[in-house]
């Protein structure tokens, strides 16, 4: 194949360039598509007064739930901050860091990828 060329969108490309260009434009795009949706995750998290614990949720967001006491939650990008008090949630439903300060002695549960 040496000295043969293809000639594409006005440039003239070696022949074993172009195969080899979109091969891998196909795998970038069949990656996208082949993605696994997030596992889902879990923890619940017993805070001291002044306590903070952050993370960064996925494509799915993030739900937090205060089972005990009252928290302070702030999410990425959201200018809104909010309080948090016992038997109260709340669903982010888009990835960005998510940040819990405790207000007191607090119990929380954080998941991610559930719905």
């Amino acid at each position: 194949m040496s000295g043969s060329s293809v000639r594409t969108a006005g440039r003239t490309a070696p022949a074993w360039e172009l195969p080899s260009r979109l091969i891998a434009a196909m795998l970038r795009v069949a990656r996208r598509g082949l993605r696994r949706p997030a596992r889902p995750w879990r923890v619940e998290l017993e805070l001291a007064d002044g306590v903070a614990w952050s993370r960064r949720a996925g494509r799915g967001g993030a739900t937090v739930r205060c089972l005990d006491g009252s928290v302070w939650l702030t999410r990425e990008g959201d200018p809104e901050d909010r309080v948090l008090e016992t038997g109260q949630a709340f669903r982010s439903e888009r990835r960005g860091r998510i940040a819990v300060l405790a207000l007191g002695s607090a119990r929380v549960v954080v998941s991610m990828g559930e719905t």
